[in-house]
């Protein structure tokens, strides 16, 4: 797996919600949701849904599924 920064003309792929049992408190802003994948207790950060929208990604959802969603 080749690990670097979003280029622009990248394209797809799946944004990284943080996992709760990794960041217990969380910050200010953040709300615990379901990975709609594995169902992992996560949190969606603020801005996140435009974030998603502008880098054309196909969605959100924990690390770890993000990582195996992304090397398909």
């Amino acid at each position: 797996m080749n690990i670097r920064p979003r280029q622009k003309k990248d394209k797809g792929g799946w944004l990284c919600m943080p996992q709760c049992k990794n960041i217990p408190e969380g910050k200010k802003g953040w709300t615990k949701i379901k990975c709609p994948i594995c169902g992992e207790l996560c949190w969606k950060r603020p801005l996140q849904d435009e974030i998603i929208h502008k880098i054309k990604a196909e969605g959100a959802c924990c690390t770890l599924c993000a990582m195996k969603m992304n090397m398909k």
